[in-house]
């Protein structure tokens, strides 16, 4: 079973690579008809030139082999004193995807665990099954931060709009590479994304942005490269700390 799953990652190697390729052609044809596309950023979103799409097709592809090998690996156990910290990973991304990101963040001193958010759409049943697994991580701290990456990230949010999301003591969300169009920002809950104007899984480039939160974005990252590199990994960690002062969302009272 091994040596067939280790025989696959070139050929899937490759298909990411290609259709990396593919995806940032079609998006950069669509800049060119339509002009800057991202209109909450100062430096109008220009497409990359074609040798740095490819470098970043291949880095993504690395980064997709090496979250892969990594699964073969247990995760290292993360303790701390400080707010715990729960990264979600939504399928089909293995959990070994936020290894950098857990290991930084454990090094800080807080507490980590890595939960796979469910495969379905949002629903009560699924919605549960991830506020238990939450609350398992939780072990009993008063408050804790969720990093959720893509589609991850608008599950946790629908299910801290709820109840029982309510209770989980979630202080932060800091949403990774995540589409944030369709989704509310909950109550009591800090919300930031952070988004790569290259990654060609989230377009339009605006597709991260969220007029309710801290807005973050960056230039050269990939959808897999926002969670293992090691600038994409500095600037997720820097937002976990609580903003000073806190965040007034529109409409809200100062």
């Amino acid at each position: 079973m091994l040596r067939e799953a280790l025989a696959v990652l070139p050929v899937a190697a490759g298909a990411v690579v290609a259709a990396h390729l593919a995806a940032h052609a079609t998006v950069a044809r669509a800049m060119r008809r339509r002009g800057a596309a991202c209109p909450f950023e100062n430096d109008d979103h220009q497409p990359l030139p074609l040798g740095s799409v490819l470098r970043l097709a291949v880095a993504e592809s690395v980064h997709l082999v090496a979250a892969v090998l990594g699964a073969l690996r247990p995760l290292p156990r993360t303790r701390g004193a400080g707010t715990p910290v729960v990264l979600l990973v939504a399928p089909p991304l293995p959990r070994a995807a936020m290894r950098g990101l857990a290991q930084h963040l454990g090094g800080m001193g807080r507490p980590v665990a890595v939960v796979r958010a469910p495969r379905r759409r949002y629903d009560e049943r699924a919605g549960a099954r991830l506020a238990s697994a939450i609350e398992r991580a939780r072990g009993g701290a008063p408050t804790l931060d969720v990093v959720a990456h893509g589609a991850s990230a608008p599950f946790m949010l629908r299910l801290l709009a709820t109840p029982l999301g309510a209770t989980l003591g979630v202080r932060t969300v800091v949403a990774v590479g995540a589409r944030l169009t369709a989704v509310a920002a909950p109550p009591r809950v800090e919300l930031q994304s952070i988004y790569s104007l290259d990654d060609v899984w989230l377009q339009p480039p605006d597709a991260g942005h969220h007029p309710g939160a801290f807005n973050v974005a960056v230039r050269g990252e990939g959808h897999i490269g926002l969670l293992r590199s090691g600038r994409a990994t500095a600037i997720v960690a820097e937002n976990l700390e609580p903003l000073d002062p806190p965040l007034t969302r529109p409409g809200s009272a100062a």
